[in-house]
């Protein structure tokens, strides 16, 4: 019974001792006397700080906003040719032999067209 007491003694006192440590800042040991210019075990000189990286902000252009193209109204198809009129080829004029006269001042010809080779005015 008498070791019982020591070991529960001894676990108190470890206890109490402890608690105490815990709220130290610090816990260290030291040998010497205890005065003087508190050098510790770990004397040597203080540590070397790096800066941190430099942020390197790349800028960034905004997008090019959209670009809208509007569609025109398609053309309307050119009318049909009236009845009678001469199928149009480039090099030629048509005359009507009835009426004397050239299309399109004429635009039916009862006795039909006759293909003429096209000739400025002079």
């Amino acid at each position: 019974m008498s070791k019982l007491k020591i070991v529960l003694g001894v676990a108190a006192i470890a206890a109490v001792t402890a608690t105490s440590a815990a709220h130290a800042a610090r816990v260290g040991v030291f040998i010497g006397p205890g005065w003087g210019p508190g050098w510790g075990p770990y004397w040597g000189p203080p540590p070397i700080y790096y800066a941190p990286p430099p942020l390197v902000a790349v800028p960034v252009e905004p997008a090019p906003p959209p670009e809208y193209v509007e569609q025109g109204q398609p053309e309307p198809a050119p009318p049909p040719p009236e009845a009678g009129a001469p199928p149009l080829q480039p090099g030629y004029w048509y005359y009507c032999n009835a009426s004397r006269r050239y299309y399109p001042y004429v635009k039916t010809c009862s006795s039909g067209w006759r293909e003429v080779p096209a000739r400025p005015p002079q």
